[in-house]
């Protein structure tokens, strides 16, 4: 019995020792080979890249903001916000919060009057708190036009029915 795991283990041992080295995949290019067209293709393409490429994800809301720019439809206050907000985030993971600051707040100001109670602002006001975090100040706190209501649809705490 003992001779038969002995030879297992050496016949395994020799093809381990002889098999060759896998071969590796080619690597994936992170950027797609056609240029995304529209402003729904330009925005997938800014928040795929942004983690890992914040430049190239500059360069793609950059070029949403343009293509929201362009729009005449109904939607376009929204599609500007959106473009600015990842155009903030790309400049937030540059280390650039002096630039992003200013966009954060043109676009929170848009969503707000168009977009009430969307993720969109909610997201921008997470923008808000890291540009404010990033400089060193402590987050914004709600302003009398911005604290939440009981008109507003959003949840009020007890320590928020204070302000009122």
């Amino acid at each position: 019995m003992k001779r038969g795991f002995w030879l297992a283990g050496t016949a395994a041992a020799a093809l381990i020792a002889g098999a060759p080295a896998p071969a590796r995949a080619a690597p994936l290019p992170l950027r797609p080979a056609i240029a995304p067209e529209g402003f729904d293709a330009r925005v997938a393409a800014a928040k795929s890249a942004m983690m890992a490429d914040p430049g190239e994800a500059l360069r793609q809301s950059l070029a949403a903001l343009a293509a929201a720019r362009a729009e005449t439809a109904a939607g376009r206050d929204e599609h500007l916000a959106t473009a600015q907000w990842l155009q903030a985030e790309a400049l937030l993971r540059l280390r650039r919060p002096t630039e992003a600051g200013p966009i954060v707040e043109t676009a929170l100001a848009t969503a707000a009057a168009k977009v009430p109670n969307s993720k969109l602002l909610g997201d921008l006001t997470s923008a808000r708190a890291k540009v404010a975090a990033a400089r060193g100040q402590a987050p914004p706190r709600w302003t009398a036009s911005s604290r939440p209501t009981a008109s507003s649809g959003w949840p009020i705490s007890r320590a928020a029915r204070r302000w009122r």
